[in-house]
């Protein structure tokens, strides 16, 4: 049997409804010459699980194969400490993971999830989780039941809040969960002890939490093109703060005392605000300020290509 190829009218079907049901499927499926030749793909992948099933082994990549499913022969992955399921199209929530006990590094980003399957807590050896760029709209409190993770990236996931529980992660070094729909943080996140990295980046964040200086390790901020009209108060305190950036708010101003409190920081990025004067204790540190994006560069230009490295980076920078 044929397949057609990706269609703009109804010529392979009677229901218009269907178009783009056929449209979202696989290239895998949709440039297949025969369903023969797609079973033979998802054939490949079920190969390779066998192999790393009976040689026990402990990383296995099935990035970047378009699967839309998971095997369920996967939950027999009783040694893997870690799986890369990035850049798939994975839709269901992934109910064989809750079986990989062993599972110390988990990474599923670019896919089409929705939703974490039920039972995910139980992965309490998990260090890293990679959540990014699905639509996830929310995280069950049950992530927070993860309490060995290290580091959790959910950067473009369509969130507009963190779990509340989220102080419980006691161990997170490393957060990344720019680019969502975020208005506030949660009440209790200065119970994050470990936290060394956090970006907040394009969100809507115009204030933070009253105790969030409270967090002893928090050495880099990011909380660029947010809605703070003003320096956050609520920062004066963080003793390891070394770097700041603010860049793309609305702040039309800086108090003299801004940065009291703050006694290792050596980097603010204040760029693409209105501040016009700079009180004389920042004079010391490397400060940009600029009123227009064009005079200094597109912050969104000038980031591409971040995502791909920042974890490699901020694991050297972490050593």
């Amino acid at each position: 049997m044929a397949l057609p190829s990706r269609v703009n009218t109804y010529k392979y079907s009677f229901f218009t409804q269907s178009i783009p049901m056929w449209n979202s499927l696989p290239e895998t499926v949709v440039k297949a010459k025969d369903l023969t030749a797609f079973k033979a793909g998802f054939k490949e992948t079920e190969s390779l699980l066998e192999k790393a099933i009976g040689q026990g082994h402990k990383i296995l990549n099935l990035s970047h194969r378009e699967l839309t499913v998971i095997p369920d022969s996967l939950k027999k992955l009783k040694h893997v400490q870690i799986l890369l399921l990035n850049d798939n199209q994975i839709i269901m929530p992934p109910v064989e993971l809750v079986y990989l006990s062993r599972l110390r590094e988990l990474c599923l980003d670019h896919n089409q999830l929705t939703l974490l399957p039920s039972g995910f807590g139980r992965l309490t050896n998990l260090k890293v989780l990679c959540l990014s760029h699905n639509n996830l709209g929310y995280l069950a409190s049950e992530i927070c039941e993860l309490v060995q993770l290290e580091e959790l990236w959910i950067i473009n996931t369509q969130l507009m809040a963190l779990p509340a529980d989220i102080c419980r992660l006691k161990l997170l070094k490393k957060l990344s969960a720019g680019k969502n729909m975020i208005t506030s943080l949660p009440d209790k996140i200065s119970g994050l002890v470990s936290l060394q990295w956090l970006s907040l980046r394009e969100n809507h964040l115009s204030s933070l939490p009253s105790e969030f200086f409270k967090l002893p390790k928090l050495a880099h901020l990011d909380l660029n093109m947010n809605k703070f009209e003003e320096f956050p108060e609520n920062l004066i305190g963080l003793v390891s703060l070394e770097c700041l950036s603010l860049r793309g708010n609305c702040i039309k101003s800086l108090a003299d005392n801004c940065v009291e409190g703050l006694p290792k920081l050596c980097k603010v990025d204040i760029r693409d605000n209105q501040v016009t004067l700079l009180p004389r204790q920042l004079e010391k540190l490397r400060i940009f300020v600029t009123a227009q994006s064009h005079e200094c560069g597109d912050p969104h230009q000038e980031d591409n290509g971040l995502e791909v490295n920042v974890r490699k980076k901020l694991r050297q920078w972490t050593k």
